[in-house]
């Protein structure tokens, strides 16, 4: 279980989300998701996806859901997503040997791609207006009667209505789902940040296996 300090925050950011009855489209056409701990009287503990999305179905209940949470506006009170100051790729590029150490490309490749990459991420926009869950990941994906529920909503915020949406090129294909071009056509400068955030956080994670 979450410590209690854990769900104090969580609760305090839906809080600030007046309205916990949003829609969300299930493949009946209508429009049912809740923001909260149950849904209609049943627990969500036992519907929550054990870390990888089961069916193409799954991966298309998921896009319709972002792309209606993507059409609600945030209200006031939730934080504001801001543009970073620096570019992931960019604090990569003053270590790339570390990054190099995840043997994940050459060092050829790596002194090509960096200008491009940075180039890329700086064009993104995180400022925005939409509600935004901003941990989209298969543990926070809750599926049942033909339905999504996303959970933790810890992190939520007002931004850019593509931000959700980039979290899921990022996985989706990697369990199953389409290409990410399929999935966000025009993906590249997401593509370039979301996967600079990922490898900046790999070469600061001292905790991961050797």
């Amino acid at each position: 279980l979450a410590p209690a300090e854990y769900i104090c925050e969580e609760r305090c950011e839906l809080n600030l989300i007046k309205d916990h009855r949003v829609g969300g489209l299930n493949e009946t056409g209508r429009f049912n998701i809740q923001f909260g701990e149950r849904l209609n009287g049943r627990s969500l503990s036992n519907s929550i996806n054990n870390g990888r999305l089961g069916s193409c179905g799954q991966v298309n209940i998921l896009l319709e859901t972002l792309k209606c949470v993507a059409t609600i506006t945030a209200p006031k009170s939730l934080p504001a997503a801001t543009n970073p100051a620096s570019s992931h790729w960019r604090m990569i590029a003053e270590y790339p040997e570390v990054f190099s150490l995840l043997a994940l490309c050459s060092d050829r490749w790596l002194e090509q791609a960096l200008p491009i990459l940075i180039a890329a991420e700086q064009q993104v926009e995180l400022v925005g207006d939409a509600l935004v869950h901003d941990d989209v990941r298969s543990d926070n994906l809750c599926f049942f009667d033909n339905r999504m529920v996303l959970v933790d909503w810890r992190q939520a915020r007002r931004g850019n209505a593509q931000h959700d949406l980039s979290y899921v090129i990022s996985f989706v294909p990697l369990e199953g789902g389409p290409n990410p071009h399929k999935i966000m056509p025009e993906s590249r400068n997401w593509a370039a940040y979301r996967s600079g955030q990922f490898a900046l956080r790999a070469t600061q994670d001292t905790n991961a296996p050797a």
